[in-house]
């Protein structure tokens, strides 16, 4: 992955090939969605490959396990060392982004307070990410750390 390049449209297919869509209708949906907007329906997902203490810079700057991230204004962010063309974890990571991706060009959870719609994102592309780990013979599970957080 170079430093800084572009969703294309294969790779796009790619991703929603490989989560059997037309078998799981929430990730053909999310999948959709971005595909529509990597195929001019929408802007592209840029998307930076980068270190990861400058994931961290930008995230938590007093040090965490970031992995990847995506800002509504600039794209995902991923760990350049995260090999995302054959392991399937580190794709589980960047579909996990993308689905962030498709949430905002879908204008998910808008209707949401600003907690509760963050909660309602994370909450969903975990679920599509552990369902594509499923789908590939995965026994690992990627969960929100932290616990439960409420909304005040």
């Amino acid at each position: 992955m170079s430093a800084e390049t572009t969703i294309d449209n294969r790779t796009a297919e790619i991703i929603r090939s490989a989560l059997g869509a037309a078998q799981a209708g929430r990730i053909k949906e999310a999948c959709d969605v971005a595909e529509r907007g990597l195929a001019g329906g929408g802007d592209p997902a840029p998307l930076h490959a980068v270190p990861r203490d400058v994931l961290q810079a930008r995230i938590c700057p007093a040090g965490c396990g970031v992995k990847a991230f995506y800002l509504t204004d600039e794209g995902v962010f991923i760990d350049a060392a995260l090999d995302t063309q054959n392991d399937i974890v580190a794709r589980s990571v960047l579909l996990h982004e993308l689905v962030h991706y498709a949430q905002a060009v879908a204008h998910r959870f808008e209707a949401l307070s600003r907690c509760a719609a963050w909660h309602a994102r994370e909450d969903e592309a975990y679920q599509i990410q552990n369902e594509y780990l499923r789908q590939q013979g995965s026994a690992i599970r990627q969960f929100m750390p932290g616990g439960i957080h409420r909304c005040a």
